[in-house]
């Protein structure tokens, strides 16, 4: 069942890791500060700034579709290296990677846009009242969604006047630490501190996003989330050590078809599988673009694999030879 091996599987070279595996190759090689000194990242930072300078590498880190299609095969060195601020949160780039928006640690979202090899600041998003913990930018309907600590989320539309923000119904009474758009975009899922995860949709006679909750399956809090690509299934990692697998499949929102194969006869939040192979916090979880397979990794500087997500699931566990991981993304296979 699980496994541990010396060196890396054939598996890891199609995955993009946390802290030093992941952001040191990205931003390091061929970015240089001043002196023409490389420029090294603080590993001990939690947020996507690791160096704590308000760099942002502006090369492949981020492992969606869009991303996987233009640097397949190609070097995962950082084509440059911008400061916007002192300290970065979160960040999530524009459809066709034009634009940027990240937290500048504090209540706002910062959007900048690439011009003439320059980058200009062109709105701030202003509605929350504490530090933004993530967002996330929608590759077909162009919209940004965010939460933060202050409990609440927004759901950003870009119109002639700038962005206009629609509320979004949480019901959380811890902070929100992370939200992910699914597939088709009709939902998003947001893991919070109150051990809940939410998963919002829109309700079109109201204005407003609401959400249905999934309560009492996690002992600690909801660290990272991931969508199935059958718009269903989301996988969850806690810093209860756990990963684990919902369906999220929601009356009247999802259809039923035959992609989602066994996911369509389950119902909401039900838990499809509980994976304890981490005995420490869990941290970043992704499918494979199949679906085929589940990798999460944790502070214990472990990745985990797992084939066949159900009750007789195969896990195999590679050891990294660096500080905790902290992220994972997968870009092949």
């Amino acid at each position: 069942m699980l496994s541990r091996q010396a060196g890396l599987p054939r598996k890891v070279k199609g995955c993009m890791l946390g802290f030093d595996a992941l952001l040191n190759p990205l931003r390091v090689k061929g970015a240089y500060g001043r002196g023409g000194k490389e420029r090294r990242t603080n590993s001990e930072n939690d947020s996507d700034d690791p160096d704590g300078d308000g760099a942002i590498p502006l090369g492949p880190l981020d492992p969606s579709s869009r991303w996987r299609s233009r640097f397949a095969g190609k070097s995962m060195a950082a084509t440059s290296v911008h400061k916007f601020a002192q300290s970065i949160t979160c960040h999530a780039w524009s459809p066709d990677l034009s634009m940027i928006a990240f937290c500048p640690n504090n209540s706002e979202v910062h959007i900048y846009k690439l011009s003439e090899d320059k980058w200009e600041k062109v709105h701030v998003l202003q509605k929350h009242d504490q530090i933004i913990s993530g967002i996330d930018w929608s590759y077909r309907s162009n919209k940004i969604v965010t939460v933060s600590h202050d409990r609440n989320s927004y759901v950003w539309n870009q119109e002639t006047t700038g962005w206009v923000p629609t509320l979004v119904i949480l019901r959380l009474n811890r902070a929100a630490l992370c939200v992910q758009w699914s597939p088709k975009e009709n939902k998003f899922a947001v893991g919070s501190g109150a051990k809940t995860v939410c998963i919002c949709y829109y309700e079109q006679e109201n204005n407003w996003w609401v959400s249905k909750l999934i309560r009492k399956r996690h002992d600690s809090s909801v660290t990272s989330i991931a969508w199935h690509p059958n718009n269903i299934l989301l996988a969850t990692t806690s810093t209860d050590g756990k990963c684990r697998v919902f369906s999220t499949f929601i009356k009247g929102v999802d259809a039923k078809d035959s992609a989602m194969g066994n996911s369509a006869g389950t119902k909401f939040g039900e838990q499809i599988v509980q994976l304890d192979l981490c005995f420490c916090w869990a941290f970043g979880v992704r499918w494979s673009p199949s679906g085929n397979t589940l990798a999460y990794v944790g502070h214990n500087s472990m990745i985990y694999f797992v084939d066949e997500v159900g009750p007789s699931a195969a896990a195999q566990s590679v050891a990294i030879r660096d500080l905790p991981l902290r992220d994972v993304g997968i870009i092949s296979f």
